[in-house]
């Protein structure tokens, strides 16, 4: 009776340690838009993902094989890699998550964002697309060239910062997920979709800010220090500068803070 206790228990043990592995590596992939929370959950595919993260060939895991010396060239250069991607000191990164782990877990679960929007090409994940808007241009790639009025909402805080983005015609919905934004924001305090951009129907020179029940909430203010932000119920029109309405909305506890232009 005692071994089948022994052995339930190593059994959850070993099961909670690669619950935690698995969901540590989905929340990295979650910085790029990369696989789901099922996904990561299967053996050696989940290291698939996060070579895609890296930005590096899934070809690469062959060098598991070598003996003795292959696993630690395989996590120093997939960990470099991701930490390089998130503005990290490749070696300080990728040799502490070799040999510590919690370098690893500090990645996957701190506010670091990809950075070098052209340097890193292919795959469709969330930072792909997220970077196609990182110039008004992009829009109409995605077939959104039909603008209505001068109005842009410029990023003035956040991984966007000095990007403007015109408003498309059918509107624009800030969130997480990239199959439901247009702009996708790679952090765990945007919901999916978080907030809808939109034009005023009766004048092209007001836009609506409309939360979408999202769980950090949307919040506005007059000017970006004015301070008392005021959490988002439904929607609010901003841009009206002689009215003296709100021109600056913020998404969740200051993670993205856009000003309304025009």
């Amino acid at each position: 009776m005692d071994d089948w206790i022994a052995a339930l228990i190593v059994v959850i043990f070993v099961g909670g340690v690669y619950a935690f592995t698995a969901y540590t590596y989905y929340r990295i992939g979650q910085k790029f838009g990369i696989g789901t929370l099922g996904e990561f959950f299967i053996p050696v595919y989940n290291l698939v993902l996060l070579c895609r993260c890296a930005g590096i060939s899934s070809w690469f895991l062959l060098t598991i094989l070598i003996p003795y010396l292959g696993a630690i060239i395989f996590t120093v250069y997939l960990y470099g890699k991701i930490a390089e991607r998130l503005g990290k000191d490749f070696w300080l990164w990728g040799l502490g998550s070799a040999f510590l782990g919690i370098p690893a877990i500090v990645m996957a679960f701190d506010s670091s964002y990809p950075v070098g929007a052209n340097e890193y090409g292919g795959g469709n994940g969330a930072w792909a697309q997220a970077q196609s808007y990182q110039h008004p241009h992009s829009l109409v790639a995605r077939g959104t060239d039909d603008f209505v009025g001068p109005v842009t909402i410029q990023c003035v805080a956040g991984m966007y910062a000095g990007s403007a983005f015109p408003i498309p015609a059918e509107g624009l919905v800030i969130g997480r997920d990239p199959s439901q934004a247009n702009l996708v924001i790679p952090n765990q305090e945007v919901s999916r979709a978080h907030v809808r951009i939109s034009m005023d129907a009766y004048d092209p020179t007001v836009v609506i800010v409309e939360d979408l029940q999202s769980t950090n909430g949307t919040f506005y203010a007059a000017t970006e220090h004015a301070g008392g932000w005021v959490r988002l119920n439904g929607s609010v029109e901003v841009g009206r500068a002689v009215d003296g309405g709100p021109r600056v909305f913020r998404i969740g506890n200051g993670v993205t803070t856009f000003e309304v232009l025009g």
